[in-house]
């Protein structure tokens, strides 16, 4: 019997399915393991999936929900010094 993969492996492999879905159905994958305060266990990877949800939301025209996430990717990657992120999130 395989353990349960637990909640950073969740979140990443979450996060992967939400970049490689179709449009439709990225949504579902990107937002659900933000629901998790698990996953705040893991800044960088959370910051990541802020990001792609941001990025996400944007194209989909949902610039108000998207800003939110934009920003708070934005406020991470600044305090973790990832400034190739932070410019990313920036441009967003």
């Amino acid at each position: 019997m395989n353990p349960a993969p637990g909640p950073r492996l969740e979140q990443l492999a979450a996060r992967a399915r939400g970049i490689l879905a179709e449009p439709a159905d990225a949504e579902g994958y990107l937002a659900a393991p933000l629901a998790d305060p698990a996953g705040n266990t893991w800044p960088f990877e959370r910051a990541q999936l802020q990001l792609d949800y941001g990025e996400w939301l944007r194209r989909e025209r949902r610039r108000v929900d998207a800003r939110k996430h934009l920003r708070t990717a934005l406020e991470m990657f600044t305090s973790m010094g990832a400034e190739a992120f932070a410019e990313r999130a920036e441009r967003e």
